[in-house]
């Protein structure tokens, strides 16, 4: 059988409690992971035009947000707080043949 990365996690759990019906959480699936792509690569993505990306920033520690979506220009990427934001960058597979490997341990 394909060793998926479920962590500690039987298969059958996650099918029966998780699969489609909640999100979860599985720190240390992957062991020895070493990120795919840096973040100056993901956010140079998000500046291209064919790509989808949002930046999603928390106002004044408050619960208000605001969200910009891409193409981002790289002064966005400078002006950043140092918490309570977040970049989506979709589809990274279709772009970043690396990401797309890693995908496939997925199928």
């Amino acid at each position: 059988m394909k060793n998926l990365p479920l962590g500690d996690m039987p298969l059958e759990t996650f099918l029966a409690q998780y699969w489609q019906k909640k999100p979860v959480v599985i720190r240390n699936a992957i062991k020895d992971f070493v990120p795919i792509i840096e973040a100056d690569e993901l956010a140079g993505l998000a500046c291209e035009e064919e790509v989808e990306s949002r930046l999603i920033i928390q106002e004044n520690d408050q619960d208000q947000w605001s969200m910009q979506h891409g193409p981002l220009q790289e002064a966005d990427f400078s002006n950043l707080p140092k918490s309570h934001w977040t970049l989506l960058v979709q589809a990274v597979d279709h772009w970043h043949p690396q990401a797309s490997e890693f995908l496939k341990q997925f199928d």
